[in-house]
């Protein structure tokens, strides 16, 4: 048995003693079982630890007598790429997960030392020693072939900064989010307040999986070649689910300090449950094969299990929450700022519904393309526009001062929709321009109005003023780009919305690692020669078939992108198909994505210091 396996084997036996520890400690009242579990905590967690930097010496030592760094990794590979490539596999990403709960379960262990910790770590427990399990089974990184004198070589689509940082972001955040999960039902089962300790949990988790997200739609731009930051892939979709009900978390607990004891208690834990399956459907969806996904690393037994963990966690938390839904004071429904969150959630939900039902109809024979996207999303926009912009402004309760409050908004909001549609010609687009600056014009508003006392509501403002920002930049890129391919030789011109593209030459290099042939065209605006893009086409030096990838290059305005690739090169050299796009509004899906970050960043920080409730 390998030394890597042994420690796994030492995991597995400690986390299952933990479970126990934890779960008999609270009902026996026993002192010595609950610091045993402690114990056992700290101890698997070292025994995770240390065979993750073991499987990372074998990447450093390029020991391609086992099969994960035989197929993941080569001798050519960068340090940076070549621990990247720990990562890159199933049975690798399986491990980094499990020890990003394990460091997660630290951090519970330290926060406070009660029931409920005793009770979620069980409970978190229970999931890492599945993990575990399929460590050692299924996806074991440890398993050993025939000394071999070169790897396969990592996946070149890999091979860039944001594929090195991307799965580690997203594996921490699913790993923060089982810690909520577990907090809610171990609340409900010990009769212990536990919304906001979870809420400490959810929010630098909804952190994490949204930079995730950015990261991997950076990366899709300006690597796939496609033209596009969001393919509505399942495994993307899968991600971008659980971000979805995270978020109404939020909301749902803003608007139960407007009403105690309601039904929105009651939403609160099923949003963190559902939540949680979401996470593990994301695993389900990348391990089972149940759908085809560029992302997806194939068929598994893997999914069978992971299909079975989201039954059993749904069954057991309606179980634990088997009371139903309480009573309690209702929200008044009028124009009020209750309202427009309740319309909101409603929304988010429809969405949520929309691109779940997507997600799953193509294991069904059916194929859904990104027109059925785009039409869930784009009246989504639009209403949840609208509703920023009220919702900022309105009371809670009646709100009898809408003409005052909304009168200059909604001039602006006609000057920017009329002037947007005499530009365009797109109602959808002057529609989008109008509500993006009332609602923006609102946010200022409520800004410049605020006082020291709301501070913490700063944050949320900014996030929502980036998802606007990511919302008319989606709108552009979606519906007023424009896209053409070439066919060029040397000294030939094509034109594309005033820019013309003159393909110059094609140059050839080579380095350690890959073969490169890039096309050199010069970028002409109004007769003016303003810069040269060099799209690549890239031979990796490496055994496995797809070996040979596309590099993008982008000339990047403040309204647009100019984004150029290769789809093609003669057989005599001679000539080079090339696609070019004109992205409207690009730089809006960044800035959006950015700030939505950063408000993260400003509410965890200042909760961080003064707490939910202040």
């Amino acid at each position: 048995m390998d030394v890597g396996e042994i420690l796994l084997l030492a995991s597995l036996i400690l986390v299952a003693y933990s479970v126990y520890a934890f779960y008999a400690g609270v009902k026996k009242r026993s002192a010595d079982l609950l610091q045993n579990g402690e114990k056992a905590v700290f101890l698997y967690f070292l025994a995770i630890l240390f065979s993750s930097l073991l499987l990372l010496s074998h990447f450093l030592s390029k020991d391609f007598s086992y099969e994960y760094v035989f197929y993941n990794s080569d001798s050519k590979l960068s340090l940076l790429l070549t621990v990247s490539a720990f990562w890159a596999g199933k049975e690798g990403s399986l491990l980094l997960w499990a020890l990003f709960i394990a460091t997660v379960n630290l951090f519970v262990l330290s926060d406070k030392k009660d029931s409920l910790t005793a009770y979620t770590l069980a409970i978190s427990g229970l999931f890492l020693l599945l993990i575990n399990i399929l460590l050692l089974t299924t996806s074991n990184p440890f398993t050993r072939i025939p000394a071999q004198p070169e790897g396969v070589g990592l996946n070149p689509l890999l091979r860039t900064l944001e594929m090195v940082i991307h799965p580690p972001i997203v594996f921490a955040a699913y790993a923060g989010l089982l810690i909520p999960f577990a907090m809610a039902v171990s609340g409900y089962a010990l009769g212990k307040d536990w919304e906001e300790r979870a809420m400490k949990y959810l929010l630098p988790s909804w952190i994490l999986l949204g930079l995730g997200i950015f990261v991997g739609g950076w990366w899709a731009y300006r690597t796939l070649g496609w033209g596009g930051f969001w393919g509505w892939d399942p495994v993307e979709n899968s991600s971008m689910l659980p971000w979805l009900t995270s978020t109404l978390v939020f909301h749902t607990f803003y608007l139960q300090k407007r009403a105690k004891g309601s039904w929105i208690i009651s939403a609160n834990y099923y949003l963190l449950v559902l939540t949680f399956i979401l996470v593990v459907f994301a695993a389900f969806v990348t391990r089972s094969g149940i759908v085809s996904s560029v992302h997806a690393f194939g068929e598994g037994p893997e999914g069978v299990i992971f299909l079975l963990v989201i039954v059993i966690s749904a069954v057991v938390s309606i179980y634990v929450k088997r009371n139903g839904f309480r009573g309690g004071d209702e929200l008044r429904i009028s124009i009020n700022r209750e309202t427009s969150i309740l319309v909101y959630l409603l929304v988010i939900l429809m969405l949520f519904l929309g691109v779940l039902i997507g997600t799953l109809i193509p294991a069904f024979g059916f194929e859904l393309g990104r027109k059925y996207y785009e039409s869930i999303m784009f009246p989504v926009e639009i209403i949840l526009f609208a509703l920023f912009g009220l919702c900022i402004r309105l009371k809670w309760g009646w709100d009898g001062e809408l003409r005052e409050k909304f009168l200059i908004p909604s001039i602006i909001f006609l000057i920017a929709s009329l002037s947007s549609f005499a530009l365009s010609r797109s109602i959808l687009a002057s529609l989008a321009a109008g509500l993006f600056a009332f609602s923006l014009l609102n946010y200022l508003v409520a800004f410049y109005t605020g006082k020291m006392r709301f501070l913490r509501r700063y944050g949320a403002y900014v996030v929502h003023i980036g998802v606007m920002f990511l919302f008319i930049g989606s709108i552009g890129v979606w519906s007023l780009s424009n896209t053409q391919q070439f066919a060029l030789s040397p000294g030939e011109t094509a034109t594309i919305d005033g820019y013309e593209l003159k393909f110059v030459k094609l140059n050839a290099r080579e380095d350690g690692e890959k073969f490169s042939i890039f096309a050199e065209i010069q970028i002409y605006e109004n007769g003016k020669l303003i810069g040269t893009l060099k799209p690549e086409m890239r031979e990796y030096k490496i055994i496995r078939q797809d070996r040979v990838v596309s590099s993008v290059e982008i000339m990047s305005f403040p309204l647009h992108d100019l984004y150029v690739s290769i789809n093609g090169i003669s057989s005599d050299l001679k000539k080079v198909g090339i696609e070019v796009h004109i992205n409207r509004l690009a730089n809006f899906v960044w800035l959006g994505m950015g700030l939505i970050v950063l408000g993260g960043l400003y509410s965890y920080l200042y909760v961080s210091r003064r707490g939910l409730s202040e």
